[in-house]
């Protein structure tokens, strides 16, 4: 949606910045999918093996959070366990409970299938100068921290939003 000029005044919309930051952020979307193409996985056991790479946990803890019942977070870590993506190990404190992992293999796998757009987002860089590139840096780091507050919070707790009816002409 690109800003819409009125006869009373400056642009109302989003701004450029918001337009190609919103663009990055659908785009981005696709990049769990295209991992799991890559990988030869699903989108769910994908999921759980990003989960697992940032910290291993037990099943019920997975199956949360990847919005599955206990049931079939049973059955999807025994395909990645069977595929050699994730192994189960005895709980380091809790002998009764079981702690699920990534395997290096499925680490290795994982960062090859990465590394490449990781490269390729370096590059698109290289045009900016160290200040540019400082305060590219420190907008994504904000918006990230705007959005992630957005993702945990409610309605209720924001308030109702509402869209800005003007914005400062842009120079």
């Amino acid at each position: 949606m690109d800003p819409v000029a009125t006869t009373e005044g400056p642009a109302v919309g989003p701004s450029p910045l918001a337009l190609a930051l919103r663009r990055l952020m659908t785009v981005s979307a696709d990049t769990g999918p295209a991992l799991a193409r890559r990988l030869g996985l699903s989108e769910t056991e994908a999921q759980a093996v990003e989960h697992l790479m940032d910290s291993p946990m037990g099943p019920v803890e997975l199956s949360r959070r990847l919005g599955l019942t206990s049931a079939a977070g049973t059955l999807l870590v025994r395909r990645l366990e069977q595929a050699g993506h994730v192994v189960r190990e005895p709980h380091t404190t809790d002998q009764r409970r079981v702690m699920v992992r990534t395997t290096p293999h499925s680490e290795e796998q994982v960062l090859g299938a990465i590394l490449p757009l990781v490269a390729d987002l370096e590059a698109a860089a290289d045009g900016l100068d160290a200040d540019q590139q400082r305060t590219v840096e420190a907008y994504l780091r904000r918006a990230a921290d705007v959005i992630a507050g957005w993702t945990t919070s409610t309605a209720q707790d924001a308030g109702a939003w509402s869209p800005p009816t003007s914005r400062p002409p842009s120079s």
